[in-house]
């Protein structure tokens, strides 16, 4: 508990919210890697995201995605986000107004949002229709 104590605090968090966090998240500083952690807010960071927007919201609000693993959790769904044709400023945004993207669930909340039609994801439906389209062009040209 102490090196995760120490780790929070040095990348800033406050005694109070790294206490919020060890009641909001017991399985965090159980069974999580701080290794991982590290990863993790590395990865926020690449997406463009500020310290002060890490612990300000990412953290206090969603704190079990320290205990992700990039490769088996996070990827996964930024690749498949990119396959639908969403745009890095567009799984930026995502993943800022939606953190919980990243649960086992995601395939729901995506369809949730190309029902919408928000962050640049096709409608349903699109893809099948789009490749239909395609099919019919390459035919028609032949």
């Amino acid at each position: 508990l102490q090196a995760w104590v120490e780790f929070l605090q040095a990348y800033g968090l406050a005694p109070p919210d790294i206490g919020r966090l060890l009641v909001a998240c017991p399985e965090l500083f159980a069974h999580a890697s701080i290794y991982e952690a590290g990863r993790t807010l590395l990865f926020f960071k690449n997406l463009g995201y500020q310290d002060c927007h890490i612990t300000g919201r990412i953290l206090p609000y969603y704190p079990h995605l320290l205990g992700q693993q990039l490769e088996r959790d996070i990827c996964p769904v930024l690749s498949h986000l990119s396959g639908m044709g969403c745009s890095p400023r567009d799984i930026r945004l995502l993943v800022w107004e939606y953190p919980r993207i990243f649960g086992r669930d995601f395939r729901r909340h995506i369809r949730k949002f190309q029902y919408l039609g928000l962050y640049g994801l096709p409608p349903i439906g699109g893809q099948q229709q789009r490749r239909q389209q395609q099919q019919q062009q390459q035919q028609q040209q032949q």
